[in-house]
């Protein structure tokens, strides 16, 4: 070979050693990816969003950014290196700096345990949603506090604790009055222009009483805020039907019907409401009478409902008990399987014809059934299961009763406006009346029964519209079948 072609392959292999060196300089995976090897990276990802739901990032401010920059220096070196183990070691790092931060949190939360209690009643009732700029400046100065803590600057945080601690109770007192009396003030004023101050003088008074002892209530005693939103409640209900009445009236003046009209107008809307039932409703008595008559067929026909429901339920785990023993008498493993898999492809038809579509959706899991129920209605910022949602948790006992023994998973949903906090907070303990219905209402066992909160952190819906919004605020009940 001669010198100049010897010189011209030495000069080649240089060249793509050194492309060879560029491409491992460039390689690029992405976050999935490298989150999916469960290294020392992944568990620093979880463990940052675990800090983030117990609000490190806002009582250990300082800590937590140094994690952060930690994470993404993480993510970066294995984003461009080719080494698998790239980024394991700033990752430890950066879980070191998680732990100091959760421990620094967990003192400050000490320190401001007067002002964090403050804080969730603020936001009970509302307040960061219905003053959401001045409560956002706040959350910013608890932050500013907190890094006090961090610095041993106690003394400014002892000032801001007292400080902040008074501006949100200040946002409760305001957000108090704003909720407790809104519907009523408005159902008020629409009974006023509806003339109800003619019409229905006596009602409309009621209604103002009502609304003005609810915050009155409110400026004497913060705490008796329960009480007053039952006043601001009698004073919308009163409103409306002050409202209703006025407009009743001024249409049998345009009409102008005779008293005689008004009673036979009166009866025969009676009597429509009755042909719901198998009896004639007559009105050859007093009206107390009649209407008493009316009020004891109803009384009686909820009553048969309710048992028939029971039966319904009784009858299904009865069925599903059946269909569970029969299949343990089969031998045949490819037969058995077969009819387990019929069973439930039946089970999850009847379940799906249960609820309507502004109640819940049906979907599966593999082998296990997801009810999605949106039809829930909780007030805003509360868990109390309200009477309402009676007939909707008895279509899912119905459903559960059809897989006898199964473990049923209740899982709390929120949307994602409002404090992450407040949010994870509602939704477990949504999720647990729920769970705690099921075991004292239906008699399902309390071993076979969880519940979960997980606020905003599995969206089923996008949050930027409302609709989205209102889905995602829901209750998903799992139920996963007995192998």
């Amino acid at each position: 070979m001669g010198r100049q072609m010897k010189k011209y392959i030495y000069f080649l292999v240089i060249i793509l050693s050194l492309s060879a060196l560029g491409a491992c300089r460039t390689v690029k995976h992405n976050t999935t990816e490298i989150l999916n090897r469960r290294n020392e990276i992944n568990d620093l990802k979880e463990r940052r969003d675990r800090a983030i739901n117990h609000e490190v990032d806002i009582f250990a401010p300082n800590k937590f950014d140094e994690a952060e920059v930690y994470f993404e220096k993480a993510l970066n070196e294995a984003q461009t290196s080719s080494d698998y183990d790239a980024g394991k070691r700033t990752a430890e790092l950066g879980v070191k700096a998680l732990a100091e931060a959760e421990q620094i949190a967990q003192d400050s939360k000490q320190f401001f345990a007067k002002l964090i209690d403050q804080r969730n009643r603020a936001q009970m009732v509302q307040a960061h949603v219905l003053f959401e700029n001045e409560f956002a400046k706040l959350e910013n100065e608890l932050i500013q506090a907190a890094k006090s803590i961090e610095e041993n600057n106690k003394q400014e945080a002892i000032e801001k604790n007292t400080t902040l601690a008074n501006r949100y109770a200040d946002l409760e007192v305001r957000a108090l009055k704003a909720t407790v009396g809104d519907l009523a003030e408005e159902a008020y004023q629409q009974a006023v222009k509806a003339r109800a101050d003619k019409y229905a003088p006596r009602t409309l008074k009621k209604a103002k009483e009502q609304l003005s002892l609810a915050k009155k209530m409110i400026d004497v005693d913060k705490e008796n805020y329960k009480k007053a939103q039952v006043h601001a409640e009698a004073a919308q209900e009163n409103a409306l039907r002050a409202k209703n009445i006025a407009e009743l009236v001024i249409g049998f003046e345009k009409e102008k019907a005779s008293m005689e009209q008004i009673i036979l107008w009166y009866q025969d809307r009676l009597a429509e409401v009755h042909k719901a039932l198998p009896t004639i409703l007559k009105f050859d008595k007093a009206d107390r009478d009649s209407v008493a008559k009316f009020y004891e067929e109803l009384r009686q026909l909820s009553a048969d409902n309710r048992e028939l429901e029971q039966r319904s339920v009784y009858a299904e785990r009865k069925i599903a008990e059946l269909s569970k023993e029969l299949l343990s008498k089969i031998d045949d493993p490819s037969k058995k399987n077969f009819m387990e898999q019929a069973s439930r492809e039946e089970s999850f038809r009847e379940i799906s014809k249960r609820f309507t579509p502004d109640e819940a959706e049906i979907l599966k899991r593999g082998d296990d059934i997801l009810i999605r129920a949106h039809g829930f209605s909780f007030l805003s910022g509360k868990s109390e299961v309200q009477k309402d949602n009676y007939s909707l948790l008895n279509k899912i006992v119905a459903s559960i009763s059809m897989f006898p023994n199964s473990i049923i998973e209740v899982e709390g949903h929120t949307d994602s406006t409002g404090p992450r906090s407040l949010n994870q907070k509602l939704s477990g303990e949504r999720a647990k009346n729920i769970a705690t219905y099921l075991i004292d209402a239906a008699n399902i066992e309390a071993k076979r029964v969880r519940s979960v909160g997980l606020g905003a952190a599995r969206p089923a819906f996008a949050n930027n519209t409302p609709e989205g919004r209102a889905k995602n605020r829901r209750i998903e009940i799992v139920i996963k079948p007995t192998k």
